[in-house]
């Protein structure tokens, strides 16, 4: 025991207090848990002929693991200054550093196992060891609680998307290591409302990735109103008032729903792609013309940009016109400081050469005026562009 402890020591890179408290519980009781967890896998190894004991003995030996070393080896900061909830939480986990080695030989192992065997059963055995071995060594790292959740949420997101998007056989395991760390990871960073927010955002972004790769509208809209939900906590919490920038995602969850109506059927753009632009624009003018900042400008100028490229690409009134119209307000705003300035006459002659500009431009497509005027018509009707994509 003492060759044990003192190889222990001199490999150790752990602060003054972690390392003496590993050596310390080897002392005191942690060692024969190493042995019992070692035993009991080794045993589960030689009657793999017969799954169903062998997968018992591996849940023994997890259980022991698991359970082995209670919160009274926690080290004396990691309680100090938490919430009622990440107590509990912290109390689940019992991150303590004299059970690393446990953890670490019996993850290692079952991992081993489940890989050998291919059995996503001996791999779900494996996922609550995974989270309590994560935040132990959170702890050994100098971690505090909301580290330990910061960490439990990434461990969360990269579960579940294995969950949702890897091999058929992953899906039981990853998901059980999801949740397992998505709820005491959540109520560690209980005190820390922006973590909570950008956790949202990040879980949301990651349905809406599972629902375009997987065409799952259901799951993409649902990652797309989390995601919103915790734009808008972060907006709450930086004090942003600004109503355009509040209903921009609400704006793309719209323009994502019409793209999708149009995909199943002939749907006039005036109900599709013109209420998403409105959606932001009006407000962001409206924020402009009272004296808000110049980006209120250059977002609503933005998007009606690409409205018009868009409309003008696929044929589609609603965004050709609506984002005209936008784009004309958006200048009239922008320069109605200066118009004052402006003589009137220079009015009358802009006028003049944008009437003379748009009779050469008719003329030379060979149209008549009785002729522009039904092109325009059809062009506001959407007709062209019902029977394009009919």
């Amino acid at each position: 025991m003492g060759a044990l402890t003192s190889a222990l020591l001199a490999l150790s890179v752990a602060d003054g207090e972690v390392a003496p408290s590993v050596l310390a519980a080897l002392d005191g009781g942690a060692l024969p848990v190493v042995v019992a967890v070692v035993a009991l896998l080794g045993m589960a190894v030689t009657v793999d002929a017969v799954r169903p004991v062998a997968d018992l003995l591996r849940g023994v030996g997890a259980l022991i693991a698991l359970f082995a070393v209670g919160t009274t080896a926690l080290p004396g900061g990691l309680l100090v200054s938490v919430g009622t909830t990440q107590a509990a939480a912290l109390s689940v986990l019992r991150p303590a550093p004299s059970i690393l080695l446990v953890l670490a030989i019996a993850v290692s192992w079952l991992v081993a196992d489940a890989v050998r065997l291919r059995s996503s059963v001996i791999a779900t055995i494996a996922a609550p060891l995974l989270v309590r071995l994560t935040a132990t060594v959170v702890v050994v790292a100098g971690g505090g609680a909301t580290e330990i959740g910061i960490v439990l949420l990434v461990v969360t997101l990269i579960a579940a998307a294995l969950a949702l998007m890897g091999p058929e056989g992953w899906a039981l395991p990853t998901s059980v290591t999801a949740v397992l760390a998505a709820v005491p990871g959540w109520a560690l960073i209980a005190t820390t409302p922006e973590v909570r927010a950008w956790a949202l955002v990040g879980i949301g972004l990651l349905l809406v990735a599972v629902g375009v790769a997987r065409r799952r509208v259901l799951v993409g809209h649902l990652g797309g109103a989390l995601a919103t939900i915790g734009v808008w906590l972060l907006f709450s919490i930086h004090d942003v008032t600004a109503v355009d920038l509040w209903l921009l995602p609400v704006a793309a969850q719209l323009a994502v729903l019409g793209w999708q109506a149009r995909r199943r059927g002939p749907v006039s753009s005036w109900i599709t792609d013109v209420p998403p632009l409105l959606l932001v624009a009006v407000p962001a003018i409206a924020e402009r013309l009272a004296d808000g900042p110049g980006y209120h400008g250059v977002l609503a100028g933005v998007l009606a940009l690409v409205a018009i490229i868009h409309g003008g690409a696929t044929g589609r009134g609603g965004p050709l016109v609506s984002g005209i119209v936008v784009v004309l307000a958006v200048v009239v705003v922008e320069t109605v400081a200066y118009a004052a300035l402006v003589p009137t006459w220079a009015w009358f002659a802009i006028a003049g050469v944008i009437l003379i500009g748009a009779a050469v431009l008719i003329e030379r497509q060979g149209m008549s005026a009785g002729r522009a005027v039904d092109r325009l018509k059809d062009l506001v009707r959407d007709d062209d562009a019902a029977s394009i994509h009919s």
